[in-house]
């Protein structure tokens, strides 16, 4: 239900950057944006800073956080890099790289998912940037969580 619900989301996200009228000169307005973001995560209580450049229609994200998962795995710090494409003037679509660090405990409950524990994972990204500022969703299709930023265009 959870996967079903952050689809939904990036797919309304998505429908709404193609009903925004926006003139053609408007769309390469500043070749290089950058955007500072704030993460987090409400699998693991994490929060971290999200970096992003857009230039043209690429976008490319690097990114740090830092949680826990409740008792049974502790100081989990999650790298974020990835690179996307502005397929509508305001919305985005990437794909993220993310490396896991976490400290390992032994009481973990049996409907724990082990894949929350791999190192490497791959993830899904939208997003939708609009009068300076960006709201992206993000899905790890390995551990399966999702997070979310809200950043600001800095210059």
């Amino acid at each position: 239900m959870k996967q079903l619900t952050i689809i939904s989301i990036l797919l309304a996200m998505s429908i709404n950057a193609m009903g925004q009228k926006i003139k053609k000169e408007e769309i390469f307005v500043g070749y290089n944006q950058n955007y500072l973001s704030i993460l987090y995560s409400p699998e693991d209580n994490g929060v971290g800073l999200l970096y992003s450049l857009k230039h043209k229609n690429v976008i490319t994200h690097a990114g740090i956080s830092y949680g826990n998962y409740r008792v049974y795995l502790k100081n989990h710090i999650k790298t974020y890099t990835g690179i996307g494409y502005y397929f509508f003037p305001q919305g985005h679509f990437s794909i993220m790289l993310h490396y896991n660090y976490f400290e390992k405990e032994e009481l973990k409950p049996q409907w724990f998912n082990d894949d929350a524990m791999k190192p490497f994972t791959l993830g899904l990204c939208g997003g939708v940037s609009i009068d300076g500022t960006m709201l992206m969703i993000q899905y790890d299709i390995i551990q399966r969580v999702g997070s979310f930023s809200f950043g600001i265009l800095i210059k």
